[in-house]
């Protein structure tokens, strides 16, 4: 799934439409959208065709994390101090797991 990337992505989406620069992003909003529809086509690959959502979605995720992060950062730093910590252990907890499912040589 996508988990922490889609909640920061729905909050990256939701500020890009609200300071009015949707436009530069209309290359990532197609890309997810056309992942979307693809991802339901009638081919034998289908199920591969979702794993290119990933990107778009981390790079929106990424725009609304640093915008979270700016505006954080003006007032509270304990907060902004805070959030950057559990996202790196929220994340940092799904790579370890992931890893510890690998199965050994």
């Amino acid at each position: 799934g996508l988990g922490l990337p889609a909640a920061f992505a729905a909050y990256g989406g939701f500020r890009i439409r609200r300071d009015g620069t949707a436009s530069r992003w209309i290359p990532l909003w197609v890309w997810i959208g056309a992942s979307l529809v693809l991802a339901y086509s009638p081919f034998w690959f289908q199920r591969k065709l979702i794993m290119g959502i990933h990107i778009p979605v981390c790079i929106v995720a990424a725009a609304g994390l640093a915008e979270l992060a700016r505006r954080l950062s003006f007032r509270e730093k304990s907060l902004y101090v805070l959030i950057v910590i559990v996202t790196l252990l929220v994340s940092g907890a799904s790579h370890v797991r992931n890893f510890s499912a690998m199965p050994r040589p």
